[in-house]
């Protein structure tokens, strides 16, 4: 009897941390869905690479997301797979060029010198501009 207690005490965490962990998924991507609006954005498709081996700037979002820009016509909304604290103070980012681009199976470098955290890629989303005043700071 105290089994099927402790399984159903541990069923009902598991489902309440689960409910936790898609909350605040979709509070964070609601939040990077008002930044770049703010800054003149818009999501328009999921792609698997940020094309070529050049990326002009970039832009801190949060710990886990980038605004990427290709020159000033192609901008991309880079999502690590976890959170990157390192992003928040870095001034440089780098990949592995010999793929052909920033592609969503690589890592993102934050960071150089000896200790240059490498950070997972999730997702790569190219972007819409829905203003003429968007711009960027890096």
């Amino acid at each position: 009897m105290n089994a099927k207690k402790d399984f159903s005490k541990i069923a009902g965490a598991l489902t309440l941390a689960a409910a936790f962990t898609v909350t605040a998924a979709m509070a964070q991507s609601a939040s990077v869905d008002r930044r770049l609006a703010a800054l003149g954005y818009s999501k328009a498709e999921i792609v698997d690479v940020v094309p070529d081996q050049i990326v002009t700037s970039w832009d801190y979002l949060d710990a886990q997301n980038v605004l990427v820009h290709r020159d000033t016509e192609r901008h991309y909304l880079v999502t690590l797979s976890g959170p990157c604290p390192a992003l928040a103070t870095s001034s440089l980012i780098s990949f592995n060029a010999a793929n052909g681009g920033l592609g969503s199976s690589g890592t993102l470098r934050v960071g150089s010198g000896n200790y240059t955290p490498e950070c997972g890629l999730g997702s790569i989303i190219r972007l819409n501009r829905t203003s003429s005043f968007a711009s960027h700071t890096s």
